[in-house]
């Protein structure tokens, strides 16, 4: 993510650059949170350079939404807490505007995510752009109308979500 993706997202002068990113790393048994903080600084930094709105986001527990049991969902709840932690103090270092996606709803409503579990689906995406969005007007730098909550294609068969 930090070699590649920056520069290509910088390329076309967004308007908006949005970083959301940890949740795959937290269940790796070599996860490091010093390298990850340090990543995200470089990242933050380039976006934030930039001038425009950077929008980022809390994670939920990678480990409570696949329901694992408390002995493997325990270490990438807290790595996750510490990704989080990085996240905050991140975004008030560069003035991110900073939706939590980690509340309970995100864990407890099945609808807001993908197949795998983890991820979100659309309608979880389009919850996360609808507060981005109400956080951006907020610090006046919202423009436009704000996104539909509400999904533009009908969610996957159980058949097609297995597959």
């Amino acid at each position: 993510m930090l070699e590649r993706q920056p520069p290509a997202a910088l390329e076309p002068r967004p308007d908006l650059v949005s970083v959301v990113i940890g949740v795959n790393d937290t269940p790796r048994r070599t996860f490091d949170i010093h390298a990850v903080a340090a990543h995200l600084d470089q990242v933050y930094a380039a976006f934030a350079g930039r001038g425009a709105p950077l929008p980022t986001a809390c994670l939920p527990d990678p480990g409570a939404m696949p329901g694992l049991p408390g002995v493997l969902a325990r270490p990438p709840a807290r790595r996750q807490r510490a990704v989080d932690e990085v996240v905050h103090a991140l975004s008030d270092r560069y003035g991110a505007v900073h939706p939590h996606a980690a509340d309970g709803i995100r864990v407890t409503d099945r609808t807001l995510r993908s197949a795998d579990r983890p991820h979100p689906g659309e309608r979880g995406h389009r919850q996360l752009a609808v507060r981005c969005h109400a956080l951006l007007a907020e610090t006046d730098r919202g423009t436009g109308r704000p996104p539909s909550p509400e999904p533009e294609f009908p969610a996957p068969t159980r058949a097609a979500s297995l597959w």
